[in-house]
């Protein structure tokens, strides 16, 4: 699927605060592999964000705990929202993600998951983010360490 199209990102840019997460909510619901894995945003505010995911068994491993990708995948998706919660997306500026550190630190089975982020520094081309990965019941199972291009 090609990137969101620039009228979604004009209209981020002017939405009022209120309006930002079902903007962002939109845009992650937009990529269809966040959707097939049920990604669902949950919270966002001024450079930070959290978002959700219901445990179903497609997701685990043949162990039956969750695969590592799913993880990686939620460290990565709520990464970009709360980069998206505060860049100018002028003249169909987009972002991506340059770098991607996982640090796994203990498995899930048949659990939620949820993920939080927050921006530790930006820059004029970079944004810098450290993210968590735990059950809704607040065990930790990673943190991550990502770069995005802005």
């Amino acid at each position: 699927m090609a990137e969101p199209c620039p009228i979604y990102w004009a209209v981020l840019n002017m939405a009022e605060p209120n309006q930002v997460f079902d903007l962002i909510r939109a845009g992650i619901s937009q990529i269809p592999f966040n959707a097939l894995l049920g990604i669902e945003l949950a919270e966002i505010e001024k450079d930070r964000a959290r978002v959700t995911l219901l445990w179903k068994p497609e997701l685990g491993r043949s162990t039956g705990a969750v695969h590592g990708g799913v993880t990686a995948t939620l460290l990565d998706v709520v990464g970009a929202a709360a980069v998206a919660s505060n860049l100018e997306f002028s003249s169909g500026r987009t972002f991506s993600t340059v770098s991607l550190l996982v640090n796994y630190l203990d498995s899930a089975e048949g659990e939620d998951l949820s993920a939080e982020a927050k921006i530790i520094r930006r820059t004029a081309s970079h944004a810098f983010v450290e993210a968590r990965v735990s059950t809704v019941t607040g065990r930790l199972l990673a943190t991550g360490s990502m770069v995005y291009k802005t």
